[in-house]
């Protein structure tokens, strides 16, 4: 083995340059150099280049999600609906860890791509992807249900037989709120009794539904509304009175009767049973033989 020393002069910089060679061709090393520079009394090593370009040529980790609902239209959103679908993507290849595994379940389909599906239970999970000192999160919110709202059909005609006492709608009911997509749960409608007064106190203790298991069969949804929220098509319900009164000097006896009205719902994969804020079905008859129908907010007004 021979080696050289060069020196070189240079103001406030004294370069040394050392070159080893051996004879052996076969174990010729042809850059196997070292640089010192020597500035301001301190020393410094430059980097290796390769290793500066690989570094600026690396990826930087990154996270995308996609809902399975095409609606509504942000399929990027992390606030989802329980029982909601999420395919997360990586552009690099990743190790894939759930945060709250009671929260959702997450399969890992490839190293860039992972499913999440949403339980029951509201609360945030966070999916982490990690490759070598390099990492990346994405945090979902998830929601249940708050309420059950109905509105008349449009178009459809009110219920009433003229002359008499009577009033009736068919109403589509929607589950909100609607920044989600509740197309994944089913919703049940328990029986329940009535409780009237005046003229109509003859409807107390009359039953509601008349369910045979005591509760309505379970109705999957899957249409959405942007403004109402989450309703299945194949659904109508039809919220009516009509009643036999006689017609006194002063009118028409008043009266009022209500049904407490309890929905509940489920996510279809599993058997937990939630309920929703009790509703009411209510009627009212008025002097004149007008009678105003009314449920879980939306009421119609029939006159005779």
């Amino acid at each position: 083995m021979k080696m050289k020393t060069r020196k070189e002069e240079r103001p406030n910089t004294t370069i040394i340059l050392i070159s080893l060679a051996y004879d052996n061709s076969s174990a010729e090393l042809n850059h196997l150099s070292r640089k010192f520079a020597k500035t301001g009394g301190k020393a410094v090593v430059s980097k290796d280049r390769s290793e500066e370009k690989s570094q600026k040529n690396k990826k930087s980790l990154k996270l995308t999600s996609t809902t399975k609902a095409t609606q509504p239209k942000n399929p990027d959103r992390t606030t989802i609906g329980v029982g909601e679908v999420v395919t997360i993507t990586s552009n690099r290849p990743v190790k894939w860890t759930n945060s709250s595994p009671d929260l959702a379940k997450m399969k890992v389909v490839t190293s860039t791509k992972a499913v999440l599906t949403a339980y029951d239970k509201a609360g945030q999970t966070s999916i982490v992807a990690s490759a070598g000192e390099d990492s990346a999160t994405i945090s979902f919110t998830i929601i249940q249900p708050e309420k059950l709202a109905i509105e008349i059909i449009p178009g459809s005609p009110i219920i009433h037989k003229k002359g008499r006492p009577g009033c009736g709608w068919y109403g589509q009911m929607y589950i909100q709120p609607s920044a989600v997509n509740f197309y994944n749960i089913q919703i049940s409608e328990l029986d329940s009794k009535a409780v009237g007064e005046g003229s109509l106190s003859s409807f107390t203790g009359m039953r509601h539904g008349n369910y045979p298991n005591g509760r309505s069969h379970w109705l999957n949804l899957g249409d959405y509304d942007s403004k109402l929220g989450s309703y299945s098509k194949n659904n109508r319900d039809t919220i009516n009175l009509s009643i036999d009164l006689p017609k006194r000097k002063d009118g028409y006896p008043e009266g009022y009767v209500y049904t407490p009205i309890q929905w509940q719902w489920k996510v279809n994969t599993m058997k937990n049973i939630h309920d929703f804020p009790l509703e009411k079905q209510e009627h009212w008859i008025y002097k004149d033989g007008s009678i105003k129908t009314s449920k879980a907010g939306h009421s119609e007004t029939a006159k005779l």
